[in-house]
């Protein structure tokens, strides 16, 4: 199996993105729910968007090296379960996983042929500043996420693709990624097929 990872900076389309990647049954996506200590949203389901844990319990998980890559972003623990990819792969099952730059890094280091990086990048910075402004983000959360974005796009040259999502082309940039996730999918289930 393949695990493909989407990243890019807040209000960038990524979440529309992939659930477009979710919805779509040709890709049969096998999801894997990631640890947060961050307060659950209301929107949210414990178990299906991520299991909601104590810092005291994540940080135990970190020294167990139970999960394959951790970040501390905004005040919270984000982390994704190593058992649960590697059972995943191990059964040709490919994987999505949204995650920021340091945990893309971190799994390419240790999974790096298994792994495809889509960058989902805004046009500008003032687009993305434009929309923060549109959000129910504080001037705070703004600001953050602002830095955030300045920082997410001078790392982006370290993905395998960079998708460009121009203001009124969401649709458009959404399939630019299905197009790559199609390819290396395929791929994927080649191997798996020649080497049975």
């Amino acid at each position: 199996g393949r695990i493909i990872i989407l990243s890019g900076p807040s209000r960038c389309g990524k979440n529309t993105t992939l659930s477009a990647l979710l919805e779509d049954r040709r890709f049969r996506f096998h999801h894997i729910t990631t640890y947060t200590t961050r307060p659950r949203r209301s929107e949210e389901e414990a178990g299906v968007h991520h299991h909601f844990i104590s810092e005291a319990k994540f940080k135990a998980m970190i020294q167990r090296g139970v999960l394959l890559e951790w970040a501390h972003v905004r005040g919270a623990y984000f982390g994704t379960p190593l058992k649960a990819v590697i059972e995943a792969l191990e059964t040709g099952e490919n994987i999505l996983l949204e995650i920021d730059i340091q945990g893309m890094k971190l799994i390419k280091k240790k999974l790096g042929e298994s792994v495809t990086s889509i960058f989902l990048k805004p046009s500008s910075i003032e687009d993305v500043k434009e929309r923060l402004m549109e959000s129910d983000f504080s001037k705070e959360q703004q600001k953050i996420r602002l830095a955030e974005a300045r920082r997410e796009i001078a790392g982006s040259g370290a993905y395998d693709y960079i998708v460009e999502n121009r203001p009124g082309q969401l649709k458009k940039a959404i399939q630019e990624v299905k197009t790559i996730v199609r390819s290396m999918t395929k791929n994927s289930q080649r191997v798996r097929r020649t080497t049975a």
